[in-house]
């Protein structure tokens, strides 16, 4: 089997990966939750492919401490860009598409790794960068008790039998894509030597956030107060993938909400 470096392997993506794939690779688990950083690791001799999740992700939470979003979104992107290319290894680099309008802290740390990954597979594109720009990825284990997004919220008041609070009018949009298509996506991608340039993952469809919270519940409230933050959205780009390698994101959310409520 093949040795793979998975960065933020403590993380929901990565668990959901390791779940669905643990039988496919040998893992060499990278996170600061274990312990392992990335900075500190540079035994790569006997791997085959790194996945990089490891990133302080988010707006908010990025501009909480900027010298460590430095130190983890950007340094240990670079050491990992320097690596690879040195041991000429591919590896997964986990974009978002805040990276395609730089205008906060956190889409500018993914959006300055996605052009130097492009400028160094210009260079060179065998074992390159594999830039995937996800959409707003939900569902899959661990996701109701690890994450904050809007998605969880709506679904724990459902289960706690709670009001679901609408922010605004509700009609700030999403491409939601659900972890395991992200996943298939990463193993799909990770020895495609014909990706080259960032690419959009997601299902190229929008979602209103009223439309979510209307499928989950019945109750619900408007808050045309409260706060939004990184409301603006556009659909992924899905026919990219699609023409290159035939992969396609086939799980929706009306099928996570049937399967959780009935």
């Amino acid at each position: 089997m093949k040795t793979v470096l998975l960065t933020g392997s403590e993380g929901y993506i990565a668990k959901n990966f390791k779940h669905i794939y643990n039988n496919k690779f040998i893992f060499v688990s990278i996170d600061k939750k274990i312990g392992r950083d990335v900075l500190d690791f540079n035994d790569f001799d006997n791997i085959d492919a790194v996945i990089h999740l490891a990133a302080i992700s988010g707006i908010i939470d990025c501009d909480k401490d900027s010298n460590q979003t430095y130190r983890d979104n950007i340094e240990a992107s670079v050491h990992l860009l320097r690596k690879t290319k040195e041991y000429n290894i591919p590896m997964v680099f986990a974009s978002s598409q805040a990276a395609k309008n730089p205008d906060t802290l956190y889409a500018t740390t993914k959006s300055l790794i996605d052009n130097m990954a492009r400028l160094d597979n210009g260079i060179n594109s065998d074992n390159g960068i594999k830039v995937l720009r996800f959409a707003n990825v939900y569902g899959g284990l661990s996701y109701l008790t690890s994450k904050d997004s809007v998605m969880s919220k709506f679904v724990n008041a459902k289960l706690n039998n709670e009001q679901l609070i609408i922010n605004g009018d509700g009609q700030q949009s999403r491409d939601f894509v659900h972890v395991n298509d992200i996943c298939k996506c990463i193993y799909k991608c990770m020895f495609d030597d014909r990706i080259v340039d960032p690419v959009d993952v997601g299902t190229g469809k929008l979602t209103s956030i009223e439309t979510i919270a209307k499928m989950i519940s019945d109750n619900y409230r408007y808050d045309e107060y409260s706060r939004t933050i990184g409301v603006d959205s556009s659909a992924a780009d899905s026919n990219v993938l699609y023409n290159l390698n035939k992969f396609k994101a086939i799980l929706t959310v009306d099928d996570y909400v049937r399967k959780l409520f009935g």
